[in-house]
């Protein structure tokens, strides 16, 4: 359970970041996946103390819906300005068609940074010492 509470927050967290960096450099960010990856597979190994496969996959889900969502606010915080703040946006925004649009203008480098990240966060979450 423990290992639920702090994967999820270190998601949380993750999202924030880079929501916070997508606000400086654009919304383009698939590399940040490989990050999250690791954080969440240490958060989760950490407070989980566990070696199974099931942390490995918590870890996982938990890494590929952290860098899912930091696309899409990457996205909504591009589409701010002066008089438009992100909570007009996120109104405003259709989350299936950001989705889908993400999907379709995905490169190959962005799935592999992808992978990456989810591969790293299991291999960190389920390592034995």
């Amino acid at each position: 359970m423990l290992a639920v509470v702090a994967g999820v927050g270190m998601a949380i967290v993750c999202a924030l970041i880079w929501l916070a960096v997508a606000f400086f450099a654009g919304p383009k960010l698939d590399y940040l996946a490989v990050g999250v990856g690791v954080l969440i597979g240490f958060s989760v190994r950490a407070s989980g103390n566990g070696t199974t496969p099931l942390y490995g996959f918590l870890a996982m889900v938990l890494t590929l819906i952290t860098s899912l969502w930091g696309d899409v606010l990457g996205v909504m915080i591009s589409g701010t300005h002066d008089n438009l703040d992100i909570l007009t946006v996120a109104q405003m925004v259709k989350l299936p068609d950001v989705i889908m649009g993400l999907l379709t203008q995905a490169t190959v480098v962005t799935y592999l940074l992808f992978a990456t990240g989810v591969a790293l966060a299991f291999l960190i979450a389920v390592k034995r010492d």
